[in-house]
């Protein structure tokens, strides 16, 4: 749905879960890098995931992809 994203992570094993809900249009997927973040620490993950950088990566895709949504709804 456009201006909201949302994740579900469950891990049965821990008897866990992650459940982001974000309210706004994110030039990248913000609630699902936060979702594996906190999942990461959940599970004790020893090498995790570089979400800075990897945002720093994916934000002039993410531009571009917004700026033609956003073309595309008129």
């Amino acid at each position: 749905m456009p201006g909201s994203t949302s994740v579900v992570y469950l891990a049965p094993k821990v008897k866990s879960g992650v459940v982001v809900l974000q309210n706004s249009m994110p030039v990248i997927d913000t609630a699902d890098f936060i979702g594996q973040l906190v999942l990461e620490a959940v599970l004790h993950v020893e090498e995790p995931n570089d979400y800075v950088e990897l945002s720093k990566k994916l934000y002039d895709k993410g531009v571009n992809h917004l700026e033609n949504f956003q073309k595309e709804l008129g």
